[in-house]
C-alpha cells in the first residue's frame, strides 16, 4: 500500500476497493493531486478529498463531482492555485463576485 502513496501513478493499477479508501487517497493526494483522476466517483464527491487534490494540482478540479465544482470553497482554493480552473467551475460560480475577483487579479 505504501507504493501507492509514494508513487502516485501506480493508482491507475489499484483495485476499485483501494480507489474508494479515503485514508489511502488522502495520503496519496498530499503528494500528487493527479490521483483524483483515478479515485472512485464516491471519493470525487468527497469535499475533503477534492480539497486536498486541488491544493496539490488545481486543474484536477475538472474530475471532481459537479456538486464540488459548484462549491465555492473548493473553487476558491483551486482558483488561487491556477486561474485556468475557471473553465471547469459551475456556471453559477463563474458569475460569483469573489471568483471573478480572483480570476481578474
Amino acid at each position: 500500500m505504501s507504493l501507492l502513496v509514494e508513487f502516485g501513478w501506480t493508482y491507475c493499477y489499484a483495485k476499485p476497493k483501494l480507489l474508494s479508501d479515503k485514508e489511502l487517497l488522502l495520503a496519496g493526494l498530499r503528494i500528487s493531486g493527479q490521483i483524483l483522476y483515478y479515485a472512485s466517483s464516491q471519493m470525487r464527491a468527497d469535499k475533503e478529498v477534492v480539497l486536498e487534490a486541488v491544493k496539490q494540482k488545481a486543474i484536477i478540479i475538472k474530475y471532481a463531482s459537479y456538486e464540488l465544482r459548484n462549491d465555492k470553497e473548493v473553487a476558491i482554493e483551486a482558483m488561487k492555485q491556477d486561474k485556468k480552473c475557471f473553465e471547469f467551475l459551475s456556471e453559477e460560480l463563474k458569475k460569483d463576485e469573489d471568483i471573478l475577483k480572483i480570476k481578474e487579479a
